[in-house]
């Protein structure tokens, strides 16, 4: 599954051609998948979860703040947003908050060697075995980390002034800053960790396979997000 512009939600069965799926009431920013279900967050605290990617249901998140992230790992969902927002679910229908202890924007969350970790604004980076209790970590910046991936036994995370920060356990960060535009969400995409820059004529991939040193390529088109189950999809 991934996310396209005004809500949309497209489906693939082999990652080449794509279809529209669904089409939500309000903009999307994050999809994940875990314990066989889809999960989309979005603007206004929007939450879809989904079966099968084809029929989507909206689950409260008790809040109106925009979810920027989501996760999976454990057995458990994390969504985070604005004003420090984490909410959790054990089922992608009951969704619960927690407390983050930052009103800090968040921006990115994953799962990796046994913990959550989210980043967001002033270098926020967060890190939690469990969804609920969360710890502050130093991430050595005050600028805005817009995304956060873990690949290859290794976290990484993207920001403004062409910030790539990486960490083996998500408590200790190096600075490996390697461009000066501002970096979109990172993601993993066969091992291999990729960034891109702003969206105009000039802009541009970087990425990495494991994270230390990074290449600037040529851009292209690409989703807002996107998810894939471990088995092949139904569509």
């Amino acid at each position: 599954m991934a996310l396209a512009s005004g809500g949309v939600i497209l489906g693939s069965s082999d990652g080449q051609a794509w279809s529209r799926a669904w089409q939500a009431k309000a903009p999307l920013y994050a999809i994940t998948y875990g314990n066989g279900m889809f999960v989309a967050v979005g603007y206004g605290g929007t939450i879809l979860v989904s079966a099968d990617g084809l029929k989507w249901t909206s689950r409260s998140s008790g809040t109106c703040s925009s979810l920027h992230s989501v996760a999976h790992g454990q057995g458990t969902f994390v969504a985070v947003g604005n004003e420090g927002l984490i909410v959790t679910s054990a089922d992608a229908t009951n969704w619960f908050g927690q407390k983050s202890g930052t009103d800090e924007r968040l921006r990115g969350v994953v799962y990796g060697q046994g913990v959550f970790a989210a980043v967001g604004y002033n270098g926020t980076v967060l890190t939690s075995k469990d969804g609920v209790r969360w710890t502050r970590r130093d991430s050595g910046i005050e600028d805005r980390l817009r995304g956060i991936d873990f690949s290859n036994g290794l976290f990484v995370a993207t920001g403004w002034h062409g910030l790539v920060l990486t960490s083996k356990d998500g408590v200790y960060w190096k600075t490996r800053s390697s461009f000066q535009e501002d970096l979109d969400p990172v993601a993993n995409r066969g091992g291999v960790c990729t960034t891109s820059g702003p969206s105009s004529p000039e802009s541009f991939r970087g990425t990495s396979p494991a994270g230390p040193g990074w290449f600037r390529e040529e851009s292209s088109t690409d989703f807002l997000a996107a998810t894939a189950p471990t088995s092949k999809p139904r569509w």
